[in-house]
């Protein structure tokens, strides 16, 4: 049985796509859920992340 006790749900807008160029997209799309995620690892919201998505996103997005 999953404990549901402490998992907020945050939104997000929109996602890095495979073939965009990571830097260019996380500028253009500060709400995108790589850099929404990664912000509430950095406020201590969170305590990490996991990504099935673009790596290079989500390597940039760590390390702003």
């Amino acid at each position: 049985m999953l404990n549901m006790a402490g998992i907020e749900i945050v939104p997000a807008e929109g996602t890095v796509e495979m073939d965009e160029e990571p830097l260019n997209a996380l500028k253009r799309k500060p709400r995108a859920s790589i850099n929404v995620s990664m912000d509430l690892v950095k406020q201590g919201r969170a305590d990490g992340v996991v990504s099935a998505g673009h790596s290079g996103a989500a390597m940039a997005a760590a390390s702003s």
